[in-house]
């Protein structure tokens, strides 16, 4: 007589085996953000788990129904009917072959084999097929440029070293780590960090101009303006090395060379600044044209309107009413 106990095994086998597979679930969340073929593995095993989980469930014994008594019907075309399409229901139910557990076991096994066999698949031509990693440097990547416009320099500079660590061809995470450096005051250490750049690309634009940014910092312009004349040369449309080597003229008080650069950079509109007018009205004025100086004067008021200096030439270049506003402004100011 079964009383259902020779059914426990296969019971606790199939616990064992949703157990396992939420086993390997949670491995699975744990190293999501660690490898992608460690996580389609860990998935991977947790459906093969649930699959043989699912395999080894018991079945139920099957059940035995006792005769069916009918009362006895009086025999009409529609109770002829009824009988009839009711045996031949039968019919077609008995006609089924029963169920082998052989083949529906041989079934689960197949599936599994080629479950199992698409995720290796999919795991070895990813990692055959991935581009050193971009995808994963990428992302480091992201993360430590928004660490860096948010001044989070140290933790900027580690998603920079994550990036490259995955991709070490990852030019722009070095550039990156250089620019940190240099907020941070290791100008030395920033170059030789643009030059792990340069020499992975060296047509790097933004790693030559950080460069040559650190050089002009430290007043090293001949050094600057060798890589930024180069960088103007090769891209005409660059404002910023045109810029920082119109900030190496003036600097050196050789205005006639600084003043065509900043012109350039003056006629886009979106380009200009403060201390962009301020410089160019400066200049004018040194080389005695008032006539340019002035606007640009009243210009660089429209950035920033609380420069006293500006109003103090303004008042000395503008007579009568007009200069009187701004000596008045600039008495004010200085009150």
């Amino acid at each position: 007589m079964n009383d259902g106990t020779a059914r426990d095994p296969d019971l606790k086998k199939a616990r064992l085996y949703f157990l396992l597979g939420c086993a390997c679930l949670f491995i699975m969340a744990l190293l999501w953000s660690v490898d992608r073929s460690l996580v389609a593995i860990s998935l991977g095993l947790a459906a093969v788990c649930f699959l043989l989980a699912f395999n080894s469930r018991p079945t139920p014994a099957p059940r035995r129904e006792g005769p069916v008594f009918q009362n006895q019907r009086d025999y009409t075309p529609r109770t002829f009917l009824s009988v009839l399409f009711g045996r031949l229901l039968k019919g077609q139910q008995t006609a089924r072959p029963p169920d082998n557990p052989q083949r529906r076991s041989a079934a689960v096994v197949i599936l599994l084999v080629v479950f199992v066999f698409t995720i290796i698949l999919v795991v070895t031509l990813s990692s055959l097929f991935s581009d050193d990693g971009s995808m994963e440097a990428y992302g480091y990547f992201q993360t430590a440029d928004n660490q860096y416009y948010n001044q989070q320099y140290d933790s900027a500079r580690m998603n920079y070293r994550r990036a490259w660590q995955v991709n070490p061809q990852y030019a722009e995470a070095y550039v990156g780590y250089g620019k940190a450096l240099v907020l941070q005051g290791q100008p030395d250490s920033a170059i030789i960090v643009f030059d792990q750049a340069l020499a992975i690309d060296p047509d790097l634009k933004e790693a030559l101009y950080e460069k040559a940014q650190v050089f002009a910092n430290h007043k090293k312009y001949d050094e600057a303006m060798g890589i930024l004349t180069q960088l103007v040369a090769h891209y005409p449309d660059y404002e910023d090395a045109r810029l920082t080597l119109g900030d190496c003229y003036y600097s050196q008080n050789k205005y006639d060379e600084a003043l065509p650069l900043y012109e350039s950079v003056y006629v886009n509109s979106d380009s200009r600044s403060h201390i962009l007018c301020y410089i160019m009205a400066y200049i004018y004025d040194s080389k005695g044209n008032p006539q340019k100086a002035i606007p640009l004067y009243q210009e660089a008021l429209q950035y920033d309107s609380t420069v006293v200096d500006i109003y103090k030439r303004l008042g000395e270049l503008l007579p009568g009413e007009d200069g009187n506003i701004y000596r008045t402004k600039a008495v004010t100011l200085n009150r």
